[in-house]
């Protein structure tokens, strides 16, 4: 790790550490404004990459990220977290079945080759 990296990621960590209950949410673009990050993109790849170094737990919320002081905050961010892995997978499971019915060829789990553009638009109709 660069030491530049591990700097960012100390800087957020201290950011973090001081923001205890939902209502102290720090949202991430003021993270990367108090951090000097380069981009919001940049934080949120410390985010996900560097979570487990921490050293608490870390929730998000509309109002971003935040240290949760009960155990609602954490089980309220828990099944959040599950309610978008239900709604991905609903996701996931509906564009391959679409891309199959509109003549996509399946290769496992990849599809391949596109049908020709006449044939998929005819489809889409």
């Amino acid at each position: 790790m660069k030491a530049a990296d591990q700097n960012d990621f100390l800087r957020v960590r201290t950011l973090l550490q001081a923001r205890v209950g939902e209502a102290a949410a720090l949202p991430l673009d003021k993270i990367v404004e108090l951090a000097g990050l380069p981009s919001r993109r940049a934080a949120e790849q410390l985010m996900e990459t560097r979570l487990g170094d921490f050293g608490f737990p870390l929730c998000a919320g509309a109002g971003g990220y935040f240290v949760p002081e009960s155990p609602e905050e954490i089980n309220h961010y828990l099944l959040s977290l599950k309610s978008r892995i239900r709604c991905i997978a609903i996701r996931l499971r509906t564009v391959q079945q679409n891309a199959s019915r509109a003549g996509w060829a399946r290769d496992g789990q990849q599809f391949s080759k596109p049908p020709p553009r006449s044939d998929f638009l005819f489809e889409m109709q």
